[in-house]
């Protein structure tokens, strides 16, 4: 068994030191630009915003931290080294295929290319199964911190499907700071054990290193604190942001299982070296194709009714909130008017209050006809409806980065 009280102790000693980490608050601040930016996409959009940029940020911050704990201890399970991990070459890489297109901004895909140009060309120096490993250790940490927050907050979104017919989803966006403790590897001559060492089991490492020292030195680890930014963004079109989360950090949890495995084997059977490059970005686009074969395969929640108002969003304070409205619920009608716009709930009856406000409730697989009494009446009600025009605005969903776009635009000779 691992030693897992001193490892404990070890861990909490370092982990506090991200306070004084310039990195760490480096990245909260990107992370606060960035969900300052999508609070300015809601006012442009809808002219509110949902959630407070402080309140999210915090949320971030605390999960964050809880998830650089988990990973902390992880990847001291695994043995995950940095010494000869190339992350390096990795960071560069990763901003340059961002050009490309977003979802290559991530470990997966040039932690896989420079691994196959290491195997290729015997450059640059590293060594493969740690920075797969580390690679499949932070995807274990992405997954469980989407499976807890990944749908919280999310943001409406208006869109076209394919037909070319309005329709509402939810923007999921979410990022972390991630302090964590990894580990260094050092080859000194055989040292004396003190109460510094802790003897580890003779399984340990379970991703064995190349590096293991000559006869009379020993492999020596030891910990130090690096803060890494984790982002999780995703589109809830043909289910609700819950399930949409659930069923993304399931997928990433499996793969990232399966990498660790391949990286584990091939630290000791080098010919699975190439198989467990090829898997760390292949299986990640996977990860994605799964998930959007899902959304098109399936019918949009939110598309206009044949009757009524469809809610997409509830302002959180307004009156719909009040009275237990909630997205997905299809308004039919406000005492004897029938809601067909936004403009018929508007318009108070004649008569009243009270009035009765008639709606079908989603339930299980169908809905149910609720009824509610209104006692006041208001302009706005704080809703996001679904629209009925396909004329009016919408957002179109960026998938290519900036090199592409650019490249879009510049005349083709004729």
């Amino acid at each position: 068994m691992l030693p897992w009280l001193k490892i404990a102790a070890l861990i909490l000693t370092i982990f506090p030191r991200f306070i004084a980490n310039p990195l760490f608050w480096l990245v909260l601040l990107l992370i606060y630009k960035q969900y300052r930016r999508l609070n300015r996409l809601q006012m442009d959009m809808f002219g509110l915003e949902f959630t407070p940029v402080g309140k999210q940020v915090c949320q971030s911050a605390l999960f964050g931290l809880a998830g650089g704990l988990v990973g902390s201890f992880l990847m001291v399970l695994v043995g995950v080294s940095l010494s000869r991990a190339g992350i390096i070459y990795v960071w560069p890489l990763a901003i340059f295929l961002l050009l490309f297109s977003p979802r290559f901004m991530c470990f997966a895909y040039a932690a896989g290319i420079i691994s196959l140009v290491h195997l290729i060309f015997g450059f640059p120096q590293l060594e493969i199964p740690q920075l797969l490993g580390l690679v499949a250790v932070l995807h274990m940490v992405e997954s469980l911190l989407i499976y807890l927050t990944g749908h919280l907050y999310p943001i409406p979104v208006i869109t076209k499907n394919p037909a070319g017919q309005l329709i509402g989803g939810f923007n999921l966006q979410k990022f972390w700071p991630l302090p964590v403790v990894i580990m260094l590897t050092v080859v000194l001559d055989m040292p004396e054990l003190t109460d510094d060492f802790i003897r580890m089991p003779q399984w340990w490492p379970l991703i064995r290193p190349q590096e293991l020292g000559a006869a009379g030195q020993e492999v020596v680890y030891s910990l130090f604190l690096v803060t890494a930014a984790l982002g999780y963004s995703d589109l809830a079109l043909s289910s609700t942001p819950r399930q949409k989360a659930g069923r993304s950090a399931v997928y990433l949890a499996l793969y990232s299982i399966l990498l660790l495995l391949a990286a584990m084997g091939a630290s000791y059977y080098a010919p699975l070296l190439p198989v467990a490059a090829l898997f760390s970005p292949l299986g990640h686009e996977l990860v994605i194709f799964l998930g959007r074969r899902e959304e098109s395969g399936k019918k949009a929640l939110f598309t206009p009714p044949a009757r009524g108002l469809m809610i997409l969003a509830v302002v959180p304070g307004g009156l719909a909130a009040k009275y237990g409205l909630g997205a997905g619920e299809i308004i039919l009608r406000l005492g004897a008017r029938e809601v067909m716009s936004p403009a018929d709930l508007a318009l108070a009856p004649h008569q009243g209050p009270p009035w009765e406000l008639v709606t079908l409730e989603p339930k299980d697989k169908g809905y149910r006809l609720k009824s509610t009494t209104i006692w006041e009446s208001a302009g706005d009600w704080g809703i996001i409806p679904v629209p009925r025009d396909n004329g009016g605005p919408y957002v179109r969903m960026q998938r290519e980065g900036p090199l592409l776009r650019f490249l879009r635009r510049l005349p083709r000779k004729k």
